[in-house]
């Protein structure tokens, strides 16, 4: 925790003096303080409901700052956000790395119907990430239609000696 308040403290005071800032970096800077000025340390946030939009500010910004704390606490924040879903996890799993959130979110997608899937998901995973769900589901779609169609002859073991164990399969 204290290397993090250390971090920002200093990115605070060094970075609006010095003189190679561009304007994009001095937005940056401008937005790290106003979303970081009365957050510290991360564990001692408010008791409010944090919106979507500051946790993905502080997700950014301690990625990008390599802020440890401020990360755990957008990932605890999002996990249990009620408005933070599927596609938005996973989008955020891919993109931050945290892979915990890979497994649930995908397995979440394909357990959806085709038509449960909404454009705006698709633009919040990604296109790639939809690409891959869509091109599963296809799969498991065919693979489900061949074994309703032509299902396997079963192969029984040979310790089924029994007559009530072979008509089990």
């Amino acid at each position: 925790r204290g290397d993090s308040i250390i971090t920002i403290s200093l990115c605070y005071l060094w970075l609006p003096t010095h003189p190679g800032l561009s304007s994009w970096q001095k937005v940056l800077v401008l937005h790290f303080r106003t979303t970081c000025s009365n957050n510290l340390p991360f564990s001692h946030v408010q008791a409010s409901s944090p919106t979507i939009a500051y946790l993905l500010s502080v997700l950014k910004l301690s990625n990008y700052w390599l802020i440890r704390d401020g990360f755990q606490y957008v990932i605890k924040a999002l996990s249990q956000h009620p408005d933070a879903d599927a596609p938005l996890k996973l989008h955020l799993a891919i993109t931050y790395h945290i892979p915990d959130w890979i497994e649930p979110s995908y397995r979440t997608l394909l357990n959806r119907r085709y038509t449960q899937i909404t454009h705006q998901d698709a633009i919040r995973m990604g296109m790639d990430a939809y690409y891959i769900i869509m091109h599963t589901k296809h799969s498991l779609d065919e693979i489900a239609q061949a074994i309703a169609f032509h299902p396997p002859t079963p192969i029984h073991s040979m310790l089924c000696t029994g007559e009530d164990q072979v008509k089990c399969w």
